[in-house]
């Protein structure tokens, strides 16, 4: 059985706005810096992900479903920029996860509160 770690805003996400076409205030392509900063024996890291915003909704993917590496963000970005969003994914290798009992091809999730600026 798997085990499910919970990971409280333990990454951070930066968004850069890309090419947009603005149907809400934030609705467009974006790109999504993800970064893990190293802590203890867990080695860091960063993803760029590609990521768009529709009807005021984020979603973003990184790597390939059902295997280890992936990643999806989901959320509602609100009318001031504000959003909670769930990331749900797969733990690709021990060395970049947090967790003792923490393996390769364990899943994770985090709740992220994020604020956008721009658009």
């Amino acid at each position: 059985m798997r085990k499910a770690i919970r990971v409280l805003a333990v990454c951070a996400l930066i968004y850069f706005p890309g090419i947009s076409i603005a149907v809400e205030k934030f609705d467009g392509n974006w790109v999504t810096k993800m970064e893990c900063p190293p802590k203890g024996n867990t080695q860091g890291y960063m993803w760029v992900i590609q990521s768009s915003i529709e009807n005021s909704n984020f979603h973003g993917e990184h790597g390939t479903a059902s295997q280890g590496g992936y990643l999806l963000i989901e959320g509602k970005i609100k009318e001031d920029g504000s959003a909670k969003l769930k990331a749900n994914g797969i733990v690709a290798s021990r060395k970049y996860a947090r967790g003792v009992f923490t393996t390769a091809g364990d899943g994770h999730n985090a709740l992220i509160q994020n604020r956008m600026d721009g658009a």
